[in-house]
């Protein structure tokens, strides 16, 4: 009977250890949050322009403050005066697609640049787009080309991508197979599965390039292997 006494006592003094240990990590996370929270908050408000960026992010986002994508804008904008590139990266979005914000194309481009010139190749790949369509402003083949060569230089495969099909199709540029499949090619060492899927058909369809179907499979391949669903059906009629 002792014994079975001890027992149940040493049972329940370690369910109260283990109770204790739960709520001691509860109230470390919860004062580590606090903290994290006034830091970003209090850096902030002197003018921290990293700080300012984050307690951007955190209020498009509603992290540890409530959403509000207006209160986004104003402290994008207090980092971005002082050349934060993810900032200004991330204001000119707010512009670009009028999120907290009355929606204004020119304002965009002029972060974009702001963002581009420190080399945030995301803006890069935007502005790229902003000149190529002519959108708000006057279209710039050559401005378009220089910011997406200026991305994939910095190894963005989105911008390989970009860049392997305007010579494919000869958007912005001359139609030039081989330069096609170069960027294309560049791309897949960054792992871009439409990159794979797009040079299977760029062999299979010989278009721009003489017609090889064995490349063609052996690239669909490639991109099936990683689980790109168009590429396994691609494949799928090559081998019927």
């Amino acid at each position: 009977m002792k014994n079975n006494l001890f027992f149940k006592q040493w049972l329940n003094f370690c369910a109260l250890i283990l109770i204790v240990l739960v709520l001691q990590g509860c109230i470390s996370r919860n004062v580590q949050n606090y903290n994290y929270k006034n830091n970003i908050i209090e850096g902030a408000k002197q003018g921290n322009a990293e700080q300012q960026f984050l307690l951007g992010w955190h209020y498009q986002y509603g992290w540890i403050v409530p959403r509000d994508n207006g209160q986004a804008v104003y402290w994008y904008e207090r980092s971005a005066w002082q050349g934060n590139p993810k900032a200004e990266f991330h204001l000119a979005s707010m512009f670009d697609k009028g999120i907290g914000t009355v929606q204004n194309k020119a304002r965009a481009v002029y972060w974009y640049r702001k963002a581009a010139a420190q080399n945030y190749t995301e803006a890069q790949i935007n502005l790229g787009w902003f000149y190529l369509l002519g959108e708000d402003i006057d279209e710039n083949n050559e401005e378009a080309l220089y910011w997406f060569k200026r991305a994939a230089d910095q190894n963005n495969g989105e911008a390989m991508v970009i860049l392997g099909s305007l010579y494919r199709y000869g958007r912005g540029v001359a139609k030039d197979g081989q330069q096609a499949v170069y960027w294309y090619e560049l791309a897949t060492k960054q792992n871009r599965v439409v990159a794979m899927f797009l040079l299977g058909d760029i062999y299979e369809k010989g278009d721009i390039v003489n017609k090889n179907t064995a490349l063609a499979k052996e690239w669909f391949q490639k991109a099936a292997n990683l689980g790109y669903q168009p590429a396994k059906d691609r494949l799928m009629n090559l081998l019927k």
